[in-house]
C-alpha cells in the first residue's frame, strides 16, 4: 500500500521552485489517501500551483483515491484523467512535468 500524504506537497513545491507550470501527478501507485493529511497535501499543492500561475492535474487516481476526492467534494476542483495522452493534451502545447507518486 502506498500513502502519498507525505510526499505530494514537497514534490510539487520542488517542481514549482524549478519553474514548472504544468504538473501532472500520476497517482497510479497510490492506494490510500488519508482524508485529512493526504487531502490537505493535495489542496495545499493545488493552491501553491495557482499562486505560481501553474496548473496541477491528477492522473490515474484509483478507486479508493477517487472515492475520497468525491466524499470531500474535490473531484469538481481537480481535473482528473484516466488516460495519460488525454491529460497531456489538456495542457495544450506547454511544457509538462509528469510525476509518479
Amino acid at each position: 500500500m502506498t500513502d502519498a500524504s507525505g510526499m505530494i506537497r514537497g514534490t510539487v513545491a520542488d517542481l514549482l521552485a524549478a519553474g514548472h507550470k504544468r504538473i501532472l501527478l500520476d497517482l497510479a501507485k497510490v492506494t490510500y489517501l488519508d482524508s485529512a493529511a493526504g487531502i490537505g497535501e493535495l489542496v495545499a499543492s493545488y493552491v501553491s500551483a495557482l499562486h505560481n500561475e501553474a496548473q496541477l492535474k491528477l492522473l490515474r487516481a484509483g478507486k479508493n483515491v477517487n472515492r475520497v476526492l468525491e466524499i470531500v467534494g474535490l473531484h469538481t476542483v481537480f481535473e482528473i484523467y484516466d488516460d495519460e495522452a488525454t491529460a497531456i493534451r489538456s495542457f495544450g502545447s506547454s511544457q509538462l512535468v509528469s510525476t509518479a507518486m
